[in-house]
């Protein structure tokens, strides 16, 4: 993640986890909602990824196609213990 850019960008080499600011949640109509430019990362409450610890998706900016971070793996944690 880039705080400067404010988007998704590849990360640093030999790094697995990236901190991300605090996000603002809020409701937005489906008409009215981006679909290019953004990927929907999944949110889990731990790094084991199965059904029970899925929270939701988050929209995060990108510049990259979406398949790229499909491809990497990326998601959200909301921890890494």
């Amino acid at each position: 993640w880039s705080g400067k850019e404010n988007k998704l960008i590849d990360s640093e080499p030999k790094k697995l986890f990236t901190p991300l600011p605090v996000l603002f949640v809020t409701g937005v109509l489906q008409k009215d909602k981006k679909i290019t430019g953004v990927y929907a990362s999944p949110a889990y409450r731990v790094k084991k990824r199965t059904g029970l610890n899925f929270i939701c998706t988050f929209d995060l900016r990108t510049e990259d196609p979406v398949t790229k971070w499909v491809m990497r793996g990326v998601c959200l944690l909301c921890t890494i213990d």
